[in-house]
């Protein structure tokens, strides 16, 4: 039985080895698309964007010239001279 089992094994291999070719090659056969590099961070792009903020009902802050203030809710948001920006 042993030997029977060992012949189906070895005659099942091929055909393994020959789906797992097809389906490599179905996948490489994809066009993957190539994503949009993000915008370049500077300290200009920065001072003017939107940040999260769980302290106003809308979620987000945006800063204008590196500063959000909402004097009624007593919010303020000031973009630092310090930064760093990388990968």
């Amino acid at each position: 039985m042993a030997g029977a089992e060992r012949s189906s094994q070895s005659d099942l291999l091929p055909v393994l080895a020959g789906g797992l070719l097809l389906t490599l090659s179905a996948c490489a056969a994809e066009e993957v698309p190539t994503p949009t590099p993000p915008a370049e961070l500077s300290a200009a792009t920065l001072r003017s964007a939107p940040y999260s903020s769980q302290h106003v009902e809308e979620g987000e802050v945006r800063l204008v010239n590196g500063i959000f203030r909402d004097t009624a809710r007593r919010v303020s948001v000031f973009f630092l001279p310090e930064y760093a920006a990388g990968d």
